[in-house]
């Protein structure tokens, strides 16, 4: 591999990830450990004004593809959802509804989040463009309930862009650090989420400064439980966060299958499994996602918004028995949520 210089590695970071709003699927690498030594913590989280944290089950959703009503999301037995925020969609009104019927809300901040204001590849990834972000995001949504998810798999560097020495991967490092240290500075209060890191590499986060944060938030995927193995099979659950040697709570902001590797009924079972082991242990866990429309085979409704087969495990696992999916319907998006140019200017939003 090619050792890059400084100004190299910074431009292909600004072209991969700190995150990508919708970053491929790098699954845990396998480490597997037939007598797995780490056991997964039973979660206590501190509740902040912003987050009730102690929400178990949750949902990705994308407002601006699907219509994500609240009500809707609250009768599958969600208690929380995770969105990415970005400054072409105005959210605030979903935020309200979100909030109105009780449910709680993840915001993500990934490469499309800091995308505001007079950016460019240079700058992109640079702290006087994250702090103009976290900004844009503070005054836009002053007085809104929510957390933070700060970065997007940020540790999802493609193969062919790893880079040789030590020297080099401390410049993604120092990045995020950066990326974390500018939203803090903003957000002073808020409940704030580093991650959610995806490859299992607990090396990344070697020289990154988590104490500007809450909690961890890892993504996982191709995970075995004691009761059933994926067909990925790539490390068993409790591995899957024991290699994270960090003292803070831990979420799980994506989990889910590609329905393209499973039959309907090994999807059900597998995801049944997945989620409820996690649950069990008081762990947070969002599975992605809620719609097809956000993500090919990934959702458990499909374009049309016919519900799919693995509904059923999502429902069971969130009310503890079987519940019919049939009466269950995702509508068209609500086009007025999107907004045709993206806005950049402060503007005074709490009033709400």
């Amino acid at each position: 591999m090619e050792h890059l210089d400084r100004k190299e590695a910074i431009r292909r970071m600004a072209a991969i990830s700190v995150a990508p709003f919708i970053a491929p699927k790098l699954i845990l690498p396998g480490i597997s450990e037939a007598n797995n030594k780490y056991q997964v913590p039973n979660v206590i989280v501190k509740k902040s004004p912003s987050f009730d944290p102690s929400s178990n089950l949750g949902i990705n959703v994308n407002p601006a593809l699907v219509d994500c009503n609240a009500k809707f999301i609250k009768d599958l037995g969600a208690s929380w959802v995770r969105l990415v925020l970005n400054p072409h969609t105005d959210f605030g009104p979903y935020l309200r509804e979100l909030e109105s019927v009780g449910l709680e809300a993840v915001c993500v901040i990934g490469q499309e989040s800091i995308k505001v204001g007079d950016w460019n590849d240079e700058n992109l990834l640079s702290s006087n463009q994250f702090k103009l972000s976290a900004e844009y995001y503070a005054e836009k949504y002053s007085g809104y309930r929510f957390a933070l998810q700060i970065g997007n798999e940020p540790d999802n560097i493609p193969t062919e862009d790893r880079v040789e020495s030590e020297a080099s991967w401390w410049l993604y490092q120092e990045v995020f650090n950066n990326l974390l240290e500018s939203y803090r500075e903003v957000f002073t209060d808020r409940f704030l989420i580093a991650g959610g890191v995806c490859t299992g590499d607990s090396y990344y986060l070697d020289r990154v400064n988590l104490s500007h944060v809450n909690a961890f938030a890892v993504q996982l995927y191709g995970v075995d439980t004691p009761e059933v193995s994926s067909n990925e099979g790539f490390t068993d659950a409790a591995s899957a966060l024991g290699r994270y040697k960090i003292n803070l709570p831990v979420f799980i902001t994506e989990t889910g299958v590609n329905h393209l590797n499973y039959t309907d009924d090994e999807a059900v079972k597998y995801s049944f499994a997945l989620l409820n082991y996690y649950i069990k242990r008081g762990i947070p866990i969002a599975y992605y996602c809620l719609s097809d429309l956000m993500h090919d085979d990934h959702g458990i409704f499909d374009k049309n918004g016919n519900p799919k087969p693995i509904l059923k495990s999502f429902l069971k696992v969130a009310w503890g028995e079987d519940v019919p999916i049939d009466s269950f319907h995702l509508n068209p998006v609500k086009e007025e949520v999107v907004e045709k140019e993206p806005v950049v200017q402060f503007t005074d939003f709490s009033s709400r």
